[in-house]
């Protein structure tokens, strides 16, 4: 599992992450060689592409850097954290509880991952990005009241344009708010990356393409 393999961890950071972070966290993938082995050995392919409209010699690196990256449904690398999560739901329910009458000090493989994960954001000063109004339970009110639970952005070029909110209101009531909004979409990609790195699944979901950003509070 990713808590203790460093080979497992490596498969479950690959997946809706981004070429240009990828590539800081190991440096062996700032060449295409493994990239393509990763394509036919794991699955991972592009899952989005900006479509930068300059002229300059830098815009196809910027767009290579910031591809994101996903795994093919049915492939290895989708199996595999596939497999990951059901092996951490189990030790996070029954099973873990079973375990406990035996060996009392039995860890929560899951939420270990996580505690690790969030200390170590925590150490970077990591936040979710202001500008999504997402991901974020309100401390003002108590159970869902005035939550929001997901953001759909659209995508126009490298700018996110407007912006579909879901969540609870102050009422408790499910909400659905639209609204213009004029964003960086590298920006916010840069400054999601290092939680997606190693919660995406778990604390939150990217879904992206070429229409749109999706990122959900799980």
């Amino acid at each position: 599992m990713p808590n203790y393999d460093e080979k497992a961890l490596f498969i479950w950071t690959l997946d809706k992450t981004m070429n240009r972070y990828l590539s800081i966290a190991y440096p062996k993938l700032k060449d295409r060689e493994p990239w393509e082995w990763l394509n036919e050995t794991f699955g991972l392919e592009p899952a989005f592409v900006p479509g930068i409209d300059e002229t300059g010699e830098n815009v196809e690196e910027r767009e290579q850097q910031y591809t994101v990256y996903a795994y093919r449904n049915g492939s290895l690398g989708d199996t595999l954290t596939d497999l990951y999560q059901w092996v951490w739901d189990a030790f996070d329910g029954e099973v873990h509880e079973s375990l406990r009458l035996v060996f009392p000090e039995v860890s929560n493989f899951k939420q270990e991952f996580v505690d690790e994960a969030c200390d170590s954001l925590d150490q970077i000063g990591w936040t979710v990005p202001d500008d999504l109004n997402v991901i974020g339970k309100s401390e003002r009110y108590s159970g869902n009241r005035g939550d929001t639970t997901k953001a759909e952005y659209h995508i126009s070029g490298i700018t996110l344009d407007s912006c579909n909110h879901v969540g609870y209101n102050t009422s408790g009531n499910r909400y659905l708010n639209t609204e213009d909004c004029n964003l960086s979409l590298l920006r916010i990609l840069d400054d999601l990356a290092p939680g997606l790195f190693l919660l995406n699944g778990l604390k939150y979901e990217l879904d992206i393409n070429q229409q749109s950003l999706e990122v959900e509070k799980l």
